[in-house]
């Protein structure tokens, strides 16, 4: 509209005609541009957003005060919610926000994006939003509350999006077993100065209105009341928490012929089988004194430490996790088929 009145002025004439043929070929000339600005008008407001909330999360990530991350953070959600709100906003990447985690479900119906918030007193408090989709014109968000801190033996609750376990997420695993679909999360809980934890959430959607829940029995061999795993240890050290492919001791029935007799005998054999598995850690209490292990000291988890080369695992099978001992973890750098997606990290923590 600015280039056609710019041009009517510069030819501004008496003759009507005249007039007209410019009115005419001004616009004939600007319906183009005009066009070419609305159909790229999503992509220069997400950018926009983009550019914005980069800002805030830095803000969030490096500011000294918690009032000022606070005050970041509230105009995040607004702005982060506005976003996620615009057509196309699911197809896009958000890639520049560096301190926020940023995962596709392996089946692409939703989205999870998560940051922290760490206080001047060493705790942290999570933020999260669920980006869902319904169909292929609806979506759905979700933002979620950290409610950790008040919750009591989170490892045996449902919880809910308006009461979260909060975490910064790194990794989503997708199973279906009998219709039901079900999302294993792996993710970091900076607790406190002096321990920190790692867990596996599972995620589903239940209800008419598939409505986020977090938690479900699904563990097998492990604690029965279970609906998360949590894992608590030093926070002066790492732990490995990882879905990988990795060895493990399978029982297998053989039908062997035997030399002498010519008859096939029914054994079981050890064999060692590659399977994926989500592969962590054994930790323990050690006495900083002794570096000895120490069981005075179990539940005093900022003295807990992983085991040197001793791994544990859950692997899936018939719809559970199941629980395994001592696996063979040494095939580390094995890729993963599964994945088709690039892990955001953050160097908070390490998988």
């Amino acid at each position: 509209m600015i280039f056609k009145f710019y041009l009517k002025n510069i030819f501004r004439r008496k003759d009507t005609k005249i007039s007209y043929l410019l009115n005419f070929i001004v616009s004939f000339i600007a319906f183009p541009i005009l066009l070419f600005t609305q159909n790229s008008h999503i992509l220069i407001k997400l950018s926009d957003y983009e550019d914005t909330l980069k800002i805030l999360s830095q803000k969030i990530m490096f500011s000294d005060y918690d009032f000022e991350k606070y005050e970041a953070n509230e105009k995040m959600l607004v702005l982060f919610e506005d976003a996620l709100l615009l057509p196309k906003s699911y197809e896009y990447s958000f890639d520049s926000l560096k301190y926020v985690s940023r995962l596709k479900s392996p089946d692409n119906s939703f989205k999870i994006y998560t940051w922290l918030l760490n206080k001047e007193d060493g705790t942290y408090e999570y933020f999260g939003i669920i980006h869902k989709k319904e169909d292929k014109n609806n979506y759905k968000i979700y933002q979620l509350i950290d409610n950790s801190a008040n919750i009591e033996s989170p490892e045996t609750k449902t919880l809910y999006a308006d009461n979260w376990y909060g975490a910064l997420y790194y990794d989503i695993i997708y199973k279906k077993h009998n219709d039901k679909k079900f999302y294993t999360l792996l993710g970091w809980h900076g607790k406190n100065r002096t321990s920190t934890q790692k867990l596996i959430d599972i995620l589903t959607f239940t209800g008419s209105k598939s409505k986020p829940t977090f938690g479900y029995t699904v563990f097998k061999n492990y604690n029965k009341m279970a609906k998360r795993v949590i894992f608590e240890y030093s926070a002066t050290t790492s732990m490995v928490l990882r879905y990988e492919r990795q060895y493990i001791d399978n029982v297998v029935k053989t039908n062997k012929k035997r030399k002498e007799s010519n008859r096939k005998v029914i054994r079981n054999e050890l064999k060692k089988e590659q399977s994926y598995m989500i592969v962590f850690d054994r930790l323990s209490p050690i006495n900083p004194r002794t570096h000895m292990e120490s069981p005075t000291l179990e539940g005093e988890f900022q003295y807990y430490v992983p085991e040197t080369n001793i791994h544990d695992a859950f692997l899936f099978q018939n719809g559970k996790w199941v629980f395994v001992k001592d696996i063979d973890a040494r095939n580390r750098k094995v890729k993963n088929p599964e994945k088709n997606k690039k892990v955001q990290r953050i160097n908070l923590y390490s998988p």
